[in-house]
């Protein structure tokens, strides 16, 4: 099965690969940890929570490593928090760990981007359930 595009066909095989290494370079995934990418920067290579599951209180360890990346963002929050109840932390280092204590199940999204050309990465989220 071919495809015509403009004035050149593509075998339909050849446009699904493309397709899926565009998708992969994107890093959309549904797990926790990035993964890491084809070399888009800025990228996060990778977001992690010391435990999945916690007491109120007790302490839970993130850490993180971007490749590109000159400032990285933690937004965290109760999970469905509309935006004004998110905390910010910015100016975290691309690579780096924070102790954080959660008091209730709260969902954790790191952010990052270049000061040079502004580009930002695909966000990744990481949750943390309070027991």
């Amino acid at each position: 099965m071919c495809i015509q595009t403009g004035m050149k066909r593509r075998p339909f095989g050849v446009l699904l690969f493309l397709m899926i290494v565009l998708l992969a370079a994107l890093g959309l995934s549904r797990s926790g940890v990035a993964r890491v990418g084809l070399g888009i920067y800025p990228e996060i290579v990778q977001f992690t929570a010391s435990a999945e599951a916690v007491r109120a209180g007790e302490p839970v360890t993130l850490t993180w490593a971007t490749r590109g990346a000159d400032s990285v963002v933690l937004e965290s929050g109760a999970e469905n928090a509309p935006r004004d109840r998110v905390q910010r932390i910015t100016g975290l280092p691309p690579m780096g760990s924070l102790k954080m204590q959660p008091t209730e199940t709260t969902v954790y999204e790191l952010t990052c981007e270049t000061g040079s050309t502004g580009q930002m990465c695909m966000p990744t989220r990481v949750t943390v359930k309070v027991n």
